[in-house]
């Protein structure tokens, strides 16, 4: 069988980020729904390092979001989506965001993934709250943060997967 005879079309369904059509290669984000691990922090010392695995997390993260930043940059067209991605950078370096979770794991003395889900979860009753449909939906970035600092926790990647043209 030659190559063009295995192709296959196949129907991606999800949430466009810009109106209109696009031919071209589709990138697949594949999402972290595994279980977060809950442990409490028995030693002090362990604290100031579960802070540390944070800090260390939110930096992964982010390196992680500006080297996806340009290589979709890299692929032209005037990709003004891109800034989603800022956005999504911009709530890791939220102070608020930052001085929750690591509240949680000073008072709570908890793991850095538990404290990482407290805050999203704390972020996500405000937004539930809200009378602007808009604003409410924008609890997917935060998710979509916190999900990326849960998976370097983890020590997991999180891969673009190209899957063609």
């Amino acid at each position: 069988m030659s190559d063009k005879e295995l192709k296959k079309t196949f129907v991606i369904k999800g949430i466009g980020v810009s109106p209109g059509v696009v031919i071209g290669k589709a990138y697949l984000f594949d999402r972290l729904d595994a279980q977060i691990p809950f442990y409490k922090l028995s030693d002090p010392g362990l604290v100031n390092e579960e802070i540390q695995r944070f800090r260390k997390a939110l930096r992964e993260s982010e390196k992680q979001l500006l080297e996806l930043k340009s290589r979709l940059g890299d692929l032209g067209g005037g990709m003004d989506p891109l800034y989603i991605i800022d956005v999504h950078i911009l709530i890791m370096k939220d102070r608020k965001f930052v001085d929750q979770t690591i509240q949680n794991i000073r008072k709570m003395k908890v793991n850095a993934e538990w404290a990482v889900r407290m805050t999203v979860d704390k972020y996500r009753e405000i937004f539930d709250r809200m009378e602007d449909d808009y604003l409410r939906g924008r609890i997917s970035d935060i998710q979509y943060a916190g999900q990326r600092i849960l998976a370097n926790l983890a020590g997991k990647k999180r891969a673009v997967l190209d899957i063609g043209e």
